[in-house]
This record gives structure tokens, C-alpha cells and sequence, in this order.
């Protein structure tokens, strides 16, 4: 997932929000995450978990130990699970919840929104495309400008999309593309009229 963050697909990323803001008047500001949330609890219970198996293994096993052996290995062990969980995506992610994952990214989606201007528009037509990497999920929120004039469903669309294009064999591809079929609607909505000057810059973000 980390190839969302190199040179070629921030670039990528930026001719696509570049290319639909050609045909509106909204201003389009992608986030991009590696991480919504610090999760340290998940690395410290990872690591005691090994830590008492390690304990137990040494108390039941047939071999003989010796008991000046038992802490140092306990201590060993709680360390090394500790580095590997931190490490390991996949052990991050098996010991947290869907429903915090998800609820992480929608508090991280609203900071991002102040944090990065997104309201900074004349009409408050920005709109955030928030992409949080290891939470795999996607947020849309859009200023006052923006909202009650799009429907909630063709947003709910948009993101269910944009959250399946980070599943796909090609994230960062079909993202894009995906991004870019907003301008079906955002274009009859919020023309581009005659100026349509570029408020605020079409560089994707990087946060954390």
C-alpha cells in the first residue's frame, strides 16, 4: 500500500485531482495516512500474549530449565513480539476491530479537514478525499458549500467504490479512476465557470 507514497503516484494522484477540477468549480484535496491511529496498546498486548505462552511452554515443558532462564525469556519474548506486531501490518491489524479501524479514520478523515484547509475556498467547495493506508478505507467529507447539493447516496457510492479500489490488484489505478468519475456529477452541479481559479493546490497531502 506504501506505493501511494512515492513520487509516481502522488503525481498520478495530482494530474487526476488536477484533471477533474477542469470541469468544476469544487476544489478536490486528497490525504493520504499511513496510519489513522498510534494503536501502542496493540504492539504491548501482542507482546504479553507471547510473553505468558513463553511462560507456560517453560512450565509444562518436559525440558529442564533453569529457573534463573525463566524471566530473561519472558522478558525476551514480550520484546520480541512487541517489535514483530510493530513490524508486521498483518499482526496490527488481526488484533484490532473492524469497528475501531473504521471509526479511527472518520475522526482522522475531520482533523485532516481543518488541518489541511480543505473550508479554505471562496464558496466552500472544497472537498476531502481522506486515504488512510493500513485501515484501508477511504473518507469523503465536503464543505458547506457542497453539502445538500450532492446526495448522500452518490457520496455512499463514491466511497464504497473508492474503499473496494484499495482492495483491487491495482489500488492505486483504480483509486484514481474511480476518483475521477465524481466529475460526472460534481460538473452539472458545480460548473466550472469562466475563471475557475485553483484555490488550493492539487498536490496530495501526506500525514503521518
Amino acid at each position: 500500500m506504501n506505493n501511494f507514497l512515492n513520487e509516481k503516484s502522488l503525481t498520478k494522484l495530482e494530474d487526476t485531482v488536477t484533471e477533474v477540477e477542469k470541469s468544476t468549480s469544487a476544489e478536490i484535496v486528497i490525504a493520504i495516512a499511513r496510519f489513522s491511529e498510534s494503536y501502542r496498546d496493540v504492539p504491548i498486548i501482542f507482546g504479553f500474549i507471547l510473553s505468558m505462552l513463553t511462560l507456560i511452554f517453560i512450565l509444562f515443558s518436559p525440558f529442564d530449565i533453569h529457573t534463573w532462564f525463566v524471566m530473561p525469556f519472558v522478558v525476551i519474548t514480550y520484546f520480541v513480539g512487541y517489535i514483530i506486531c510493530t513490524k508486521i501490518e498483518l499482526f496490527m491489524r488481526l488484533f484490532t476491530r473492524e469497528e475501531r479501524r473504521r471509526e479511527q479514520v472518520k475522526r482522522a478523515a475531520k482533523i485532516a479537514f481543518f488541518e489541511e484547509s480543505v473550508s479554505a475556498t471562496k464558496d466552500r467547495t472544497g472537498i476531502l478525499f481522506y486515504l488512510s493506508l493500513f485501515e484501508k478505507r477511504v473518507e469523503i467529507l465536503s464543505d458547506l458549500g457542497i453539502d445538500g447539493k450532492i446526495s448522500k447516496d452518490k457520496w455512499n457510492s463514491l466511497t464504497i467504490e473508492l474503499n473496494k479500489a484499495l482492495c483491487g490488484q491495482k489500488p492505486l489505478e483504480d483509486f484514481s479512476d474511480k476518483l475521477a468519475t465524481c466529475i460526472s456529477f460534481l460538473s452539472v452541479s458545480f460548473p466550472p465557470g469562466e475563471e475557475n481559479p485553483d484555490e488550493i493546490m492539487n498536490r496530495p497531502r501526506i500525514r503521518g
